[in-house]
């Protein structure tokens, strides 16, 4: 599956889906004179960061000609691409409010997931698909399972410990240490390792299901 812009059939649908959960936030606060969930647009902001540098990476060759500039993008690429299957974790707020029936928080939260989802594989078939071209197959199959094992220990640390991608630079040394810490006492963390492979599995099937369909298309 090739990368996906707003000119295509692919990027025109994705506007659309992005467009209807805003509108479902916008008629639940008409609804309800309430904001809650109205976090979830900044939350979809975030996971649309990383589509985005996506896009200039394979859009704008010229610029990252350089390997240096290259895996700079993919650093600050992979910073945030946790934020698109964060979103998941937002089902946790689900429960029964005043005016609002409880399917329709659910379809309102389910829609934003779906999209933080898909803005996240896409971005990830785009940065695989650079991958394999500038180090090959191998390389980018690693690639893509250090980036989903990292995105859900990324989700782990924004749900529990309400780390964000910004810490990184306003607070690296007590990120890096609290990090270190967690992998030298593996069995202080139990939660930690165990949301990380669930999920990471989880996301992993649901990316090489997607992709294996884009690729079924293609034949």
């Amino acid at each position: 599956m090739q990368s996906v812009g707003f000119k295509t059939g692919m990027g025109r649908i994705l506007t659309a889906s992005v467009l209807f959960s805003i509108l479902l936030v916008f008629a639940r606060v008409w609804r309800s004179h309430s904001l809650l969930y109205v976090s979830l647009i900044w939350n979809l902001l975030l996971a649309w960061i990383p589509y985005g540098i996506s896009l200039v990476v394979i859009h704008k060759k010229r610029w990252f000609s350089s390997p240096a500039f290259f895996y700079t993008a993919t650093l600050l690429w992979l910073l945030f691409f946790p934020n698109a299957p964060y979103i998941i974790t937002d089902l946790f707020h689900l429960e029964q409010k005043p005016v609002i029936p409880l399917w329709f928080d659910l379809l309102l939260i389910f829609s934003f997931a779906w999209n933080g989802l898909i803005l996240g594989y896409l971005s990830l078939m785009t940065m695989e698909n650079e991958m394999k071209r500038r180090l090959g197959i191998r390389i980018s199959q690693l690639f893509v399972i250090v980036v989903i094992a990292l995105g859900a220990y990324g989700v782990f640390l924004g749900r529990y410990l309400r780390w964000n991608s910004w810490d990184l630079f306003t607070n690296p040394f007590y990120l890096v240490w609290y990090m270190l810490r967690m992998i030298r006492h593996p069995l202080h963390f139990p939660g930690v390792w165990g949301m990380t492979l669930l999920l990471s599995t989880l996301t992993g099937l649901m990316y090489l299901t997607l992709k294996k369909i884009g690729e079924r298309e293609k034949t």
